[in-house]
């Protein structure tokens, strides 16, 4: 989170891909549980519904590891629960 904050404060891009997975920091902030990350790039803007290469949101990998919390923070903030993978899974199965 240190370095989230950083990267911030000096106003790095926030919505950096991984290239070989095509995930977000959002995308990583969801997998590790952590709101506090999410609540500060979702006031810097960053997109909440972008997806992988798997075509796995922030919102379906959440689920996928029941992380409840991150699940309703992810809601709140407007994530799209229609959202399918590239295998037809979304949010809400």
């Amino acid at each position: 989170s240190g370095v989230i904050k950083y990267l911030l404060i000096h106003k790095a891009n926030a919505f950096l891909i991984s290239p070989k997975e095509k995930r977000t920091v959002v995308h990583k902030a969801a997998l590790s549980g952590n709101i506090e990350i999410l609540d500060m790039l979702s006031k810097v803007g960053a997109p909440i519904d972008e997806r992988d290469n798997h075509f796995k949101s922030p919102l379906l990998l959440a689920c996928e590891n029941g992380n409840l919390d991150m699940v309703k923070k992810l809601i709140l903030l407007g994530a799209n629960i229609n959202n399918q993978d590239d295998k037809m899974d979304s949010p809400l199965h």
